[in-house]
């Protein structure tokens, strides 16, 4: 079921400003933290909805993970570099990158602008088993310290996406799927507008 914010146009103005300093001011809105200055100029109508990422924004998520593989893309700790130049991406910087251009195509947004491995968890959805583009949290002794873009199951492996320190670029990988190196598996949340 839709949310709906009815906020005024200076409200909608701090929002932008904040958004522009890369404070979430669309989580924000979508968490439904607004305030209502003058009651009277209350004129703007936001329709939002937070649910988790479509197999459309998942699929195509994965679509640009291969695009920077295929560009070369070189692993960089906090890189976050957007296609098409010199790329360079963390395994979080790679996932959101991937998840920002996705939404973009179908008409979403992410709830954040940045995050690392470990704070993926609070805009996504723990789920039993993965789907394509669905995020994987890697790590050991059950800390999360990677992400991962899921591509498929077989032969007993999960295939995976990542920008890793390991490889050195962002590239195609796999596990065994009982490797306790996994830790969960996790849906990205997004905002879809009415």
């Amino acid at each position: 079921m839709p949310n709906y914010l009815i906020v005024p146009k200076i409200v909608m103005k701090v929002l932008a400003s904040l958004a522009a300093k890369s404070i979430d001011a669309l989580r924000l809105a979508a968490l439904g933290i607004a305030v209502c200055l003058f009651a009277s100029s209350c004129s703007i109508f936001i329709s939002y909805e937070i649910v988790p990422a479509s197999v459309e924004i998942r699929t195509a998520a994965i679509r640009y993970a291969q695009k920077y593989a295929e560009l070369g893309a070189v692993y960089e700790w906090g890189g976050q570099d957007p296609l098409p130049r010199k790329i360079a991406v963390d395994c979080s910087g790679l996932v959101i990158r991937c998840y920002e251009y996705a939404c973009g195509d179908y008409g979403a947004s992410l709830l954040f602008k940045d995050t690392t491995a470990k704070g993926l968890r609070q805009y996504s959805s723990l789920i039993a088993s993965p789907e394509k583009g669905d995020l994987i949290m890697i790590g050991d002794n059950n800390e999360i310290s990677h992400v991962a873009l899921f591509t498929r199951k077989e032969d007993g492996r999960l295939y995976f996406i990542d920008a890793t320190s390991l490889t050195g670029m962002v590239s195609m990988r796999s596990y065994a799927e009982n490797d306790p190196k996994f830790i969960e598996f996790r849906r990205m949340n997004v905002i879809n507008k009415k």
